[in-house]
């Protein structure tokens, strides 16, 4: 059971959100509002020459992005709120593909654009949707730049959706 006087989030931060949700959440399906391109084989193009030319893997995308914003593996695990365990699996399993909320804590952590983080999801086959309140919400904080993961974690426990990192 959640504790609503564990978190204190400024009434303030919770009016904007409310109001970046009042203009961006969608309830009913909005498949052409979705943030994604498929990506159809077609007679023209074989399943053999999709798979051969497929984008560069999550865990690859990831160690290069850390790499790029000059950040290293205990920084982000930890701005990430990730459990080093979790990390170290991501990390050295090429395979392994994290929760769409690990994804999400990584690009609050490495302060990823919101092109770079939906371009992060769909590595590890994940967008965020118009149409879930927590989506929503995490998007109005990468738009504002503001990437406290605790702050976040505080609006999505008043909105109460699943919160972003953990184990």
């Amino acid at each position: 059971m959640r504790d609503n006087g564990a978190f204190a989030v400024s009434e303030e931060l919770l009016g904007e959100v409310a109001s970046y949700l009042d203009a961006n959440y969608v309830e009913e399906d909005v498949g052409q509002r979705c943030r994604g391109v498929v990506r159809e084989a077609t007679p023209q193009a074989p399943l053999e020459n999709l798979v051969g030319n497929l984008d560069e893997p999550f865990t690859k995308t990831l160690l290069r992005l850390i790499e790029a914003k000059g950040k290293d593996d205990v920084e982000v695990y930890k701005k990430a709120n990730l459990d080093r365990r979790l990390f170290s699996k991501i990390r050295s399993n090429k395979a392994y593909m994290p929760s769409k909320r690990t994804v999400i804590a990584l690009a609050i952590s490495l302060e990823l654009s919101l092109e770079e983080t939906n371009d992060l999801l769909k590595r590890a086959g994940f967008a965020l949707s118009p149409s879930q309140v927590g989506d929503v919400i995490v998007e109005y904080f990468i738009l504002h730049r503001k990437y406290n993961i605790y702050e976040i974690n505080e609006v999505l426990f008043r909105y109460d959706q699943p919160l972003l990192g953990g184990s």
